[in-house]
């Protein structure tokens, strides 16, 4: 069984304020690295205009 994870995907883009309509939530496998990549686990996120 594979791992899997969430992710908050740009549904489409605001015309204005951004809002709930706007994103999606996913759950997908969690990918596997090629060689020369590596997977990043993030805790915490913070994005500021």
């Amino acid at each position: 069984m594979s791992e899997k994870m969430q992710r908050i995907v740009l549904a489409s883009r605001p015309d204005g304020a951004p809002n709930d309509e706007n994103f999606r939530l996913e759950t997908v496998d969690v990918p596997t690295p090629k060689d020369g990549e590596v997977l990043v686990k993030t805790h915490y996120f913070s994005l500021d205009p």
